[in-house]
C-alpha cells in the first residue's frame, strides 16, 4: 500500500468534517490511529484501522441525528468496502447503539457476531441473555474455553428476516471451517429471541430451515431442508441451541452433510451445533465431501443477518 491510500484516508476526513458541518453538529477532534508520510508504504492493515475509525466516528454522528444503522448489514450496503471489524449498531427498538464484530468478506457480507464458543468450553446458558459480551468485540477467533454470546432479544426487530450461520474451525487453527445456516421456514412468524431459547421439549426445530457448506465443499449449495427431530432421547442435554441431529443416523456416527453432488442432505448432526453433552461444537466432516473427520471439540462462532433468502447464502 502506498500513498494512494493516504489520500483515499484524508478524503473521508475531509468528508466527515463536511458532514459535521452540514448537519449543524459538533462532535469531538477526530484523531486517527495511524498517519503517514507521501512516498512511504503504507500497511494495508493501518489503511482499515483508519477507515474503519473514521467510519465510526461518522457513525456517532449519525446517532445525534438518529440515523444509526440498524445491522452490520445495512453499513455493508451503504459502504461495500468496509473492513470486517468493530462498528456500533442499533437495531429498531434498542434503547441505545451497541458495538459489535462484522464480518464483511465471507458470505456476502454484513454478518454480525453473535456467539464464541472455544474448543474446551461447556455451554451453560442459551442465548437468550448477554454473556460476557466484550470478548465479542475482540475478533471472531474464541478462546479455548470461552462461551460468549448476545441476548438474541436484541435482534428481534428484525422478525423472521434473518438468517443465522455457524462456522465450525475444524482445526482449531482458522485454515479451515465448516458452515450451517439456519432461516425461518416460508410462512413462518420466529424472532430470533425465540430461536436463543433452549429448544428441548419445543417446537422451535421444526420452524427452521438450514443449509450445510464448507471452504471446500457445496459452494453451490441451494437446498435448504427442514431441521431433524432432535427432541428424542439422544438430545437430552440442557443446551440444544443450533442442534441438528437425526436419530435415524445414530448408529456408526455417520454424517452425511452433503451428497454426492454437495447439497444439503439430512446427517447425523451438522457443523456448529450447541449441545452441553461435550465440550466444544461439533464437526460434522466426511459426507461434507472436505476429509474433516466427524469429532467434536471445535471453536466455533455464531453469525446473524437481517435477510431471509432461498438459494446459497
Amino acid at each position: 500500500m502506498k500513498f494512494k491510500e493516504t489520500k483515499i484516508v484524508a478524503i473521508l476526513a475531509v468528508v466527515f468534517v463536511l458532514v459535521v458541518i452540514s448537519r449543524n453538529a459538533y462532535a469531538a477532534d477526530l484523531t486517527v490511529p495511524h498517519t503517514f508520510s507521501p512516498g512511504t508504504p503504507a500497511k494495508s492493515s493501518e489503511v482499515n484501522e483508519n477507515f474503519t475509525t473514521i467510519y465510526n466516528a461518522v457513525n456517532a454522528l449519525q446517532r445525534q441525528i438518529g440515523t444509526t444503522d440498524t445491522s452490520c448489514a445495512t453499513i455493508h450496503a451503504r459502504s461495500s468496502g468496509l473492513p470486517s471489524g468493530v462498528y456500533s449498531i442499533q437495531p429498531a427498538g434498542s434503547p441505545q447503539p451497541f458495538q459489535v464484530y462484522c464480518d464483511m468478506t465471507r458470505n456476502g457480507g454484513g454478518w454480525t457476531l453473535i456467539g464464541k464458543l472455544g474448543e474446551s468450553a461447556t455451554p451453560t446458558t442459551d442465548f437468550s441473555s448477554d454473556v460476557d459480551t466484550a470478548k465479542l468485540t475482540t475478533g471472531p477467533v474464541p478462546l479455548s474455553g470461552e462461551y460468549s454470546h448476545w441476548d438474541l432479544a436484541r435482534f428481534d426487530s428484525y422478525g423472521s428476516n434473518w438468517t443465522v450461520r455457524t462456522d465450525t474451525d475444524t482445526s482449531n487453527d482458522q485454515s479451515h471451517y465448516q458452515y450451517t445456516f439456519y432461516r425461518p421456514n416460508v410462512g413462518v412468524t420466529l424472532t430470533p429471541s425465540h430461536v436463543g431459547t433452549n429448544w428441548r421439549g419445543t417446537t422451535t426445530y421444526s420452524m427452521l430451515l438450514h443449509l450445510t457448506m464448507s471452504d471446500t465443499s457445496g459452494l453451490s449449495n441451494t437446498t435448504w431442508l427442514p431441521l431433524s427431530d432432535c427432541i428424542d432421547g439422544h438430545c437430552n442435554a440442557s443446551i440444544l441451541l443450533w442442534t441438528n441431529r437425526d436419530p435415524s443416523l445414530l448408529v456408526g456416527y455417520v454424517p452425511n452433510c452433503l451428497d454426492a453432488v454437495g447439497q444439503t442432505q439430512q446427517c447425523h448432526a451438522v457443523p456448529g451445533s450447541i449441545t452441553s453433552a461435550a465440550a466444544g461444537t461439533n464437526s460434522a466432516a466426511i459426507g461434507m465431501q472436505d476429509s474433516v473427520l466427524h469429532s467434536w471439540g471445535k471453536k466455533g462462532t455464531y453469525w446473524i443477518k437481517d435477510v431471509n433468502t432461498s438459494g446459497t447464502p
